[in-house]
């Protein structure tokens, strides 16, 4: 599974982030079809934490993932977010 985190700087609207990904999920849509993104997609955003993790493991994940990255580089500007690949523990069985 590969998946992306997303953080954020204090200074950035962290409500425009949350349109900003919204933006990225309906742009899946249209790209993969509502279904494929439900049943395809997974995300979790954290207010709080100012973070959000997007699983990039299929087409689907990798697309969000994508315009997300476009989306808050075009609105924000690319310093005012971190993104990196999450490491993966392995689980026993």
């Amino acid at each position: 599974m590969q998946q992306y985190k997303f953080t954020f700087r204090r200074h950035i609207d962290i409500e425009g982030v949350a349109d900003a990904l919204t933006l990225s999920i309906l742009r899946a849509e249209n790209l993969h079809g509502r279904s494929k993104v439900r049943m395809d997609g997974w995300w979790r955003f954290d207010r709080q934490r100012r973070s959000c993790v997007i699983d990039a493991a299929t087409e689907v994940g990798k697309s969000i993932a994508r315009l997300f990255t476009g989306y808050l580089s075009k609105e924000f500007g690319e310093r005012s977010f971190h993104v990196l690949p999450v490491k993966q523990q392995s689980r026993k069985k």
